[in-house]
């Protein structure tokens, strides 16, 4: 539909600036020259905007065209270069080939940019560095222009670095490996994929506020008993800690392995304190420096997680586990109110890795460690924290936590 519009208002274009120009009796000239000064000016105006736009979806058009490798944030969907066997004739051919480019600081490579927002619009005037070579000084630097868009061209040794910022936007910084075992990545003298484009999100900087934001290291006296913990206060709640609200339960089963095995098993259970509150488990955007969604979703939360480790010598290690790369949307202290059945929650989220695994068999002590980011105010789904605005006051440095 978009090419089919833009084709029509090309030709119409063509067709309207034709008639203007040709300057024949009973013509359009003729027309425009019984115009009003006004409707003549916003005539050709019309015209300049048609031709502008029909430009810029040319330029787009190209970054997208037809047989472009395209990168959204630096995942390929899949992997157009060539694989040879290794070892072989021709992976040892290429390798001596890669070798003698490498005194000139590598093959050549182009890359183009489209930087958009979350809705995929353009960014303009985005500053973006890649550290290609040219002349032998990295990075390359420039903004993208009008339609988001900026092309690098230099020398690249093998893995591609970018950062590209914007006030008001959060940075967004990733990594492409042009090279690999067994990929043919290079093409005389060129890195391949030539010139593919990659797609990058910047996440706007809407609302951060302050929050409660700590790195914790909770120690459950037992093992197989279940302990709330209060998320503002920091801490168990009471008998064994200062907590009053329990914003989750915590449990932790298993046995502590023999020093130097690698049989055992462990298990921790995370669940809701209330009706309604829950979990959400989510993908880091590890490419940004705002790992997390801006606001907590409304529905889809369970009111249990279970993390599990399970290995036994001899094999791979089974694991369902909250990795570096996942996080956690929480939802809890929620309450109703009886009368007019309103709901009130609060949110917050817990920054994987979830680390947890029995102490001590003889005390049947448990640990369990993460960060966590929490909103204290009813009904607010904001979870985007405020650098430098931490809610707890005089933490140590290694209970401190830092976002963006």
């Amino acid at each position: 539909m978009r090419k089919l519009l833009a084709g029509t208002v090309l030709a119409v274009t063509v067709f309207i600036v034709w008639r203007l120009v040709s300057g024949r009796p009973g013509t359009a000239a003729d027309e425009v020259k019984r115009m009003p000064a006004g409707e003549a000016r916003e005539a050709a105006a019309e015209v300049g905007r048609a031709v502008a736009e029909e430009a810029r979806l040319s330029r787009l058009g190209a970054a997208y065209a037809p047989g472009v490798v395209v990168l959204t944030n630096a995942v390929l969907a899949f992997d157009p270069r060539k694989r040879v066997k290794v070892p072989s004739e021709e992976w040892s051919r290429y390798q001596a080939e890669k070798h003698g480019v490498s005194k000139l600081g590598g093959p050549k490579a182009k890359v183009t940019f489209h930087v958009v927002d979350e809705d995929g619009n353009s960014v303009t005037n985005a500053t973006v560095s890649v550290n290609l070579a040219v002349n032998n000084v990295r990075p390359v630097t420039g903004r993208t222009d009008c339609d988001g868009l900026f092309t690098a061209e230099g020398r690249l040794s093998e893995e591609l670095i970018y950062g590209v910022t914007k006030d008001g936007f959060y940075k967004t910084r990733s990594t492409f490996s042009f090279g690999g075992m067994g990929i043919v990545s290079m093409e005389e003298g060129r890195r391949i994929p030539w010139n593919p484009t990659f797609r990058v999100t910047l996440k706007q900087v809407r609302n951060p506020i302050p929050m409660y934001a700590r790195q914790v290291r909770i120690e459950l006296p037992k093992k197989s008993e279940k302990y709330g913990y209060d998320l503002v206060k920091g801490d168990l709640v009471e008998p064994y800690g200062k907590g009053r609200q329990a914003d989750m339960v915590l449990s932790c089963f298993g046995d502590k392995p023999p020093p130097l095995s690698r049989n055992y098993k462990e298990t921790l259970v995370i669940e809701s304190n209330c009706t309604r509150g829950g979990f959400v488990r989510r993908r880091k955007d590890g490419w940004s420096t705002l790992f997390s969604v801006h606001e907590a979703p409304r529905e889809g939360y369970l009111d249990k997680l279970t993390l599990h480790t399970d290995s036994e010598e001899g094999r791979q290690p089974q694991k369902i586990e909250i990795g570096d790369d996942c996080y956690i949307i929480i939802r809890s202290r929620v309450t109703i109110d009886v009368k007019d059945g309103l709901e009130s929650a609060c949110f917050g989220k817990i920054y994987g890795p979830v680390t947890f695994g029995i102490t001590t068999n003889d005390r049947e002590g448990a640990g369990v460690a993460f960060k966590y980011y929490f909103n204290p105010a009813p009904n607010d789904r904001n979870i985007e924290y405020a650098p430098r605005n931490n809610l707890f006051k005089g933490l140590k440095s290694y209970e401190d936590v830092y976002e963006p």
